[in-house]
């Protein structure tokens, strides 16, 4: 599994007849400017207040779409732009790559489905025994 260090821009959508230009003035403002300044200046994204970073986000909850240009976008650089439809245009930085190993706790995971079984116990005694109350109590209006 591989987990990818990035930062995003997030810039308002543009007509049609203006994707083209408003890419290029993004891309011209992030040479000269640097992308986190920008980031934090046009990026209509949350992260923005944090110079566009995501920090390590997983491949596995990543759309495949934006995987594929994240995976084909070099270290250091930034993607190709994505429009993304009544939205923006999504620009990342990947700032670094890493290939992780996830080893399987069996003991870790036997814990959390005892646990999970318990609280799913206690739920249907807790409902079996509000419900009891709930038929045993009357009440009367005067």
């Amino acid at each position: 599994m591989e987990e990818y260090l990035i930062s995003e821009i997030v810039i308002r959508s543009v007509e049609k007849d203006k994707i083209k230009s408003t890419i290029q003035e993004l891309k011209n403002k992030i040479e000269s400017e640097g992308f986190e300044k920008v980031a934090m200046d046009l990026s209509i994204s949350d992260s923005a207040t944090r110079k566009g970073d995501l920090g390590w986000v997983s491949e596995n909850i990543i759309s495949m779409k934006l995987k594929s240009t994240i995976q084909n976008t070099p270290i250091g650089n930034i993607s190709e732009p994505i429009i993304l439809p009544n939205k923006g245009i999504l620009v990342f930085k990947v700032r670094d790559k890493r290939k992780v190993e996830k080893k399987l706790n069996l003991e870790e995971t036997k814990n959390q489905l005892v646990k999970s079984e318990k609280m799913k116990i206690l739920n249907m005694h807790s409902s079996s025994h509000y419900d009891k109350l709930r038929r045993s109590v009357a009440i009367k209006y005067f």
